[in-house]
């Protein structure tokens, strides 16, 4: 249920939308970090959003047990081809 503010890398973009999920800021550039602080803390909209958003987004691509039983599967296939 948090809002995330995070650093505009690749690996966090692979997760985050700026405007539609949380909000990316440039790496090292405090002064943006501030001003995406206060958009989130003044934004209502875009935190309720969010929120819905990232939940599926976490239901669809990170929840443990079905992402373990996909490299379970992988695994098994690899096994069978030897």
């Amino acid at each position: 249920g948090l809002f995330p503010i995070v650093s505009d890398i690749e690996g966090n973009r692979e997760w985050i939308r700026h405007d539609e999920n949380g909000l990316l800021f440039t790496v090292g550039d405090s002064e943006m970090l501030g001003e995406m602080i206060k958009r989130a803390v003044k934004d209502f909209d875009l935190r309720k959003k969010a929120i819905g958003m990232n939940f599926d987004l976490i239901r669809e691509k990170a929840l443990w047990e079905d992402n373990m039983a996909l490299v379970e599967k992988e695994f098994e296939a690899l096994a069978a081809k030897k």
